[in-house]
């Protein structure tokens, strides 16, 4: 049985970078039924590029927003796309081999039963040594990846071999389309939108199965324009995952543990950046002011409400 996919690729201000994208998509030996741009962008370049794109029996779909959200643009492009088998993410500074797309949905095709809920592909270039420091304090790093009970992910890209996964990365990601416009991301997330993936991974793979397929590789550009600093991804990522910790039941003791290893890298590493940024972000989630969540408050006192009827 031959499944249908819709590529759905979120964006702002990168026109250059989505012209490279849509070149390397074209190459694909398993072509798209549907590509969906959700564009965030301050001028219509992107548009334009979009546009001059024309690959014969491919659908496209263009949407601009003006708020600059990349979980808000994420679910905006499920809530447009066609009635497709699978739905992929990816980020528009990716890369991919021709064989990218055949090599994983050539997984589901298989999958008979329908056992798997998706699926990843392996991004060439993420480093893949063992850190022992990071595992120590059950900070991100290289694994089987399986959650730790802090929360944090491990990623499998040095394995060799297909095999299952509970995490799956947010920008190089196939989606049973059914399964994860029932999951979809979640919005309290749409400021700062980091940890999304950790969020609806965790999410879908209590119920169903995801794998990690080495034979699909991608590629992901070194430094492009637009990619936020140490500071600002660190500040976020410590308030984000204290929001997720409290959602999705990790160990409270075990997230602390995780940020003292963050401090006691950065101190080490004199990573001024990173460290100013698990300063701050630490300081609002000692003082309860989680800026980088919308709505934390209100889910703070939702849960609230739950214990106290529990």
């Amino acid at each position: 049985m031959r499944l249908t996919y819709a590529v759905l690729l979120p964006t702002c201000n990168r026109a250059g970078l989505v012209e490279e994208f849509l070149r390397s998509l074209e190459q694909q030996s398993y072509p798209p039924a549907e590509v969906v741009v959700i564009d965030q962008s301050d001028d219509d370049a992107t548009q334009h590029v979009f546009e001059q794109w024309n690959p014969a029996g491919v659908a496209k779909k263009y949407i601009h927003r003006k708020v600059k959200s990349l979980i808000l643009a994420r679910n905006a492009a499920l809530n447009v796309c066609g009635a497709v088998d699978l739905v992929v993410f990816l980020d528009d500074d990716i890369e991919l081999d021709p064989q990218f797309c055949r090599q994983i949905v050539q997984i589901f095709e298989a999958d008979h039963d329908s056992r798997y809920a998706g699926g990843m592909g392996r991004v060439d270039g993420w480093p893949s040594q063992f850190k022992p420091l990071q595992a120590f304090f059950g900070m991100p790093h290289e694994g089987d990846g399986k959650f730790l009970s802090s929360g944090s992910p491990t990623f499998p890209h040095s394995r060799k071999e297909f095999c299952e996964t509970e995490f799956l990365s947010g920008g190089c990601t196939f989606w049973r389309r059914k399964i994860i416009q029932q999951y979809r991301y979640d919005e309290r997330l749409s400021g700062y939108g980091h940890c999304d993936d950790v969020d609806v991974s965790y999410r879908v793979s209590r119920r169903h199965k995801l794998f990690f397929q080495p034979a699909a590789v991608c590629f992901q550009k070194k430094d492009p324009p637009g990619r936020q600093n140490g500071r600002r991804y660190r500040y976020a990522w410590i308030q984000n995952m204290y929001y997720l910790a409290q959602k999705n039941g990790f160990s409270m003791p075990a997230y602390f543990w995780c940020v003292t290893g963050h401090f006691f890298r950065d101190l080490v590493c004199f990573d001024v950046e990173r460290l100013m940024g698990d300063v701050s972000g630490t300081w609002n989630v000692v003082r309860g002011k989680i800026s980088t969540v919308e709505g934390y408050q209100e889910f703070k006192r939702l849960r609230q409400q739950e214990r106290s009827h529990a």
